[in-house]
């Protein structure tokens, strides 16, 4: 196995031409999830009601460009990439005030409903403003990274738009979440979240609906990122060499039919199955089905932005928290895979091993691996090592340049609103 073998090359080696076009896209959709909130709400500033699980759409718009702006234009240690200094000295900011509007680390959750937040159109003219100055620092970048080291100039740019990404998927779900809530009808969106919610309960993910078994060999196998190859995120550094036992992984996430079988046989009713803080989760929210599911003539139905749509029985279960998951498990005498176990699955079965559908919860607690060291964005891993799990893959929700099996995803086990699934491991 070869450390490039981790890591999907082509999106994280991505040129400045390709940035440039990446980045003007991200902001389109950036933008249109900002006017599809807006018109949901039928209001100017997106107000939705304070809730744990999603931020102010407005608020959200403008920290993006503040992320942007703030590690990019406003960074004069930008071109030392990963070395940069996170406490140097900031340029002016275009906006008046944007660090304390915008700025994540300094403002927690609940007090963004209660800022004095720009007006749509002052809103606009900083995202203008700050993505015509990134792709001007681009162009500057470009040539340092012909002639030096291209992921040192051009670290920053990738960092932004991986930003943009991740909060792009964050607004997809927490659309799902909203009109769930809502009640709120599909027709009063945009056709682009017509085709997302069919898309988790299409075609199933292979021809052949039924899981199969992958058998890995015990061996030395090798984990992490290659910074010198492309874009790394902090906590998939540095590379590393670990001995694995053998272990059998199924080929595919549990279906639909896998989970409906452990509904029917009682499963959300028996303690056994479940662990002690799982069933104090499971108590308190008073779960029976997974979340935004329910039963509907013996089959599974799932409210996917505003419509009951049944559910596949070969598509992946979806909505699950790790709780869920380790339920399921222990029901159906399984285990979950540790987050090793599942990178090591995914690199030697890059065809049999699918995913991509849901985001797949691991055994693994989000730790730091041995010698990590952050990067200047201290606050995307150091503040979640305690308390996460670590989910592998991607989901239908998640942009083609954030598939990597490398990638190492993270929440708190019993978060279910995202588009999260599993797959298991024999005992």
């Amino acid at each position: 196995m070869t450390p490039a073998a981790h890591t999907n090359v082509f999106e994280r080696q991505l040129s400045a031409d390709q940035l440039h076009d990446a980045l003007k896209q991200a902001r389109t959709v950036t933008l249109e999830f900002l006017q599809q909130w807006r018109a949901l709400t039928g209001d100017s500033r997106a107000n939705l009601p304070l809730h744990s699980e999603w931020n102010p759409p407005e608020w959200e718009a403008g920290h993006i460009a503040w992320f942007q702006e703030f590690w990019i234009a406003r960074n004069p240690d930008r071109s030392l990439g990963w070395e940069a200094d996170p406490n140097q000295a900031r340029f002016s900011s275009v906006m008046k005030d944007s660090d304390a509007l915008y700025h994540s680390s300094l403002i927690a959750h609940d007090p963004r409903w209660r800022l004095p937040l720009p007006t749509p159109e002052q809103l606009q003219g900083y995202l203008d403003a700050v993505l015509a100055e990134t792709l001007k620092q681009l162009a500057d970048a470009s040539r340092y990274a012909d002639h030096g080291d291209p992921n040192r100039a051009l670290y920053f740019f990738r960092l932004a738009l991986y930003h943009e990404n991740m909060h792009a998927e964050a607004a997809i779900y927490s659309m799902n979440h909203y009109l769930h809530d809502t009640q709120h009808s599909i027709d009063t969106v945009n056709l682009h979240f017509d085709v997302l919610k069919h898309a988790i309960q299409a075609s199933p993910l292979h021809a052949d609906a039924n899981r199969t078994s992958l058998n890995i060999n015990a061996g030395n196998r090798t984990f992490g990122a290659l910074a010198s190859i492309g874009f790394a995120f902090d906590n998939e550094l540095p590379l590393f060499t670990q001995s694995i036992p053998s272990f059998s992984i199924d080929s595919q996430a549990v279906s639909v039919a896998d989970y409906l079988a452990f509904i029917e046989a009682g499963g959300y009713q028996d303690q056994t199955h479940w662990s002690e803080e799982g069933w104090d989760w499971k108590t308190r929210t008073q779960a029976v089905l997974p979340r935004f599911h329910r039963l509907h003539a013996g089959h599974l139905e799932r409210c996917c932005f505003g419509e009951w749509v049944e559910m596949s029985p070969a598509s992946p279960i979806v909505h699950i928290s790790a709780h869920e998951a380790e339920a399921w498990c222990v029901w159906a005498g399984r285990r979950l895979p540790t987050e090793h176990e599942w990178t090591s699955a995914a690199v030697a079965y890059p065809e049999a091993f699918l995913w991509g559908r849901v985001w797949e919860w691991t055994q693994s607690d989000f730790l730091p691996f041995d010698g990590f060291v952050p990067h200047p964005y201290v606050d995307y891993s150091v503040p979640w090592f305690a308390g996460h799990r670590v989910l592998k893959g991607a989901s239908f929700a998640t942009h083609a340049g954030m598939h990597n099996p490398v990638y190492r995803n993270f929440y708190v086990p019993s978060r279910n609103d995202i588009y999260a699934g599993f797959r298991t491991c024999a005992r």
